[in-house]
């Protein structure tokens, strides 16, 4: 989930991505993410507690998949200077993140964190959002 008061999920990355000259990444990156912006869970909510459906289970998730890779790509093309990513195993990208995170006196990412995104879970990808009467 996204916004414009994000600063922990992608706003996080973002911050992040704004102090370094390189972005690193678990891995191959190729863990699939599925965004979706603050308004759409908030206007999801509305519309289901509008018609409180008996027994319905939504997952409420972006409509489209990105790899974790490409979405830090795109978040450092909008980002001014020079900046680039760099593909770390797992174990390595933990340590380095931990370690940062300590000498900046803020732990904000954390290794169960990290286990999740490398879980390469993938959310059902039904069109919930036409079930919804949105807006």
């Amino acid at each position: 989930m996204y916004g414009p008061t994000d600063d922990k999920n992608i706003g996080f990355l973002i911050d992040f991505a704004k102090k370094i000259p390189c972005f690193p990444i678990p891995g191959h990156g190729k863990w699939p993410r599925h965004p979706i912006y603050i308004d759409d869970v908030c206007y999801s909510v509305i519309a289901i507690m509008r018609n409180f459906p008996a027994n319905k289970v939504y997952s409420i998730n972006g409509k489209e998949v990105i790899y974790f890779r490409d979405m830090i790509k795109t978040v450092l093309q909008q980002l001014d200077g020079f900046k680039f990513r760099i593909f770390l195993p797992v174990s390595v990208f933990k340590f380095l993140m931990m370690s940062y995170q300590k000498l900046a006196g803020e732990i904000q990412f954390t290794p169960d964190q990290v286990d999740s995104l490398t879980a390469g879970e993938i959310f059902p990808n039904y069109p919930w959002w036409m079930s919804l009467t949105l807006k």
